[in-house]
C-alpha cells in the first residue's frame, strides 16, 4: 500500500529542495528523519515537515506499523515562478523570477 503527500507551490526553486531529496530518497523513516535534522539547509527544514506530514497521514490508517515505513519515491518538480522587475540605472529594467516547486512524497508499507 502506498501513501502519497504533496506539498505544492513550495517558495524554493526546484533545484535547491532536490539536494535534500537525494539525502533521503529510498530510506526509512527514521534514518531520513535523522539526516534531515543533520542538514544545515532550508530545503531540509521544508521536507521534514513534508515528511512528518506524510507520516501522519500514514498514521490515520490503523493497521499501519510507522516503523516498517519506507521512502520509495520522492518527487520535486518545478512549479510556476513569478516574474519581477528591479529598477536599474538610465531607466533599464532587470528581471527576478521568484521560483516555486512541488514536492511529492510516496511512503511504502
Amino acid at each position: 500500500m502506498d501513501i502519497i503527500t504533496k506539498y505544492l507551490y513550495v517558495n524554493s526553486s526546484a533545484q535547491k529542495m532536490r539536494l535534500a531529496a537525494n539525502l533521503i530518497r529510498k530510506k526509512a523513516i527514521c534514518t531520513s528523519l535523522d539526516v534531515l535534522n543533520n542538514v544545515n539547509k532550508k530545503s531540509a527544514v521544508i521536507l521534514r515537515k513534508v515528511l512528518e506530514a506524510a507520516i501522519s497521514n500514514a498514521d490515520d490508517y490503523n493497521f499501519i506499523d510507522i516503523d516498517k515505513l519506507k521512502i520509495k519515491s520522492i518527487y520535486v518538480n518545478d512549479g510556476p515562478s513569478y516574474k519581477r522587475i528591479i529598477p536599474r540605472a538610465k531607466g533599464r529594467a532587470d528581471y527576478i523570477k521568484k521560483k516555486k516547486c512541488h514536492i511529492t512524497i510516496v511512503l511504502h508499507y
